[in-house]
């Protein structure tokens, strides 16, 4: 039909029905979150974020499930602030929720994280994903998401 227009936003591309958490660890992190532009994905910047996103989504679970978590996703750089790592992991077991670590590095094949870092993300990430190339993260969503 002539004239008639769509809003971008009102078009369904995916249809899985999952909903993921992305949250990414300043300064970094956050940066490389910021630019994963998706309905079915909310990028919160905090474990204060993700627990009122949490506590909000259950209320309305009864609802509409497809606004619940599936899955939390945080992505990192070697150097980022994981102060709050283990408190948004402590949510998501709480939650039933998994949690992947994707570490974002300079260079490939490099574990240029230390091992205090490496212990704090081994014990609060269910899943991790090294990797070298910056847009691994959105092609793993879309993969995930698909």
């Amino acid at each position: 039909m002539a004239g008639l227009s769509v809003p971008e936003q009102d078009i369904p591309r995916y249809q899985t029905g999952r909903k993921l958490a992305l949250i990414g660890t300043p300064p970094r992190g956050r940066l490389l979150a910021a630019q994963v532009i998706r309905h079915d994905v909310s990028i919160l910047n905090s474990v204060n974020e993700l627990r009122e996103y949490t506590v909000r989504t259950r209320q309305t679970a009864e609802k509409d499930k497809h606004k619940q978590i599936d899955s939390i996703v945080v992505v990192t750089r070697p150097g980022d602030d994981l102060a709050e790592i283990p408190a948004i992991y402590t949510l998501a077991v709480d939650a039933h929720i998994l949690v992947t670590t994707v570490i974002v590095t300079a260079k490939k094949c490099s574990s240029n994280t230390s091992a205090g870092t490496n212990a704090i993300l081994q014990g609060s990430s269910d899943i991790i994903v090294r990797t070298s190339d910056e847009s691994y993260l959105r092609y793993m969503l879309e993969c995930v998401l698909a």
